[in-house]
């Protein structure tokens, strides 16, 4: 084996621990029920996921997330 080889063997043994494990999520709100099984889904959340997904899909350019306090906006759209 050359060290190219070596290397190549322990990147891509690394870059495992980043596939996802289940597939690709169609939601940020299904992204963190996969990772944080504590994780809560409420309506308000739904609606910002509805929004991000927008947001991702090219459908909306820009976006202002406005609900009341302890909603989850903050941990929903910087996690």
């Amino acid at each position: 084996m050359t060290l190219a080889t070596d290397t190549d063997a322990i990147i891509n043994s690394a870059l495992r621990y980043f596939d996802d494990p289940t597939g690709n999520w169609e939601t940020p709100g299904q992204m963190a029920a996969s990772l944080d099984p504590t994780t809560v889904q409420t309506p308000a959340l739904d609606a910002i996921d509805a929004a991000l997904v927008d947001v991702a899909n090219g459908d909306c350019e820009r976006l202002i997330l406005s609900m009341p306090p302890q909603e989850g906006k903050s941990q929903r759209t910087s996690r």
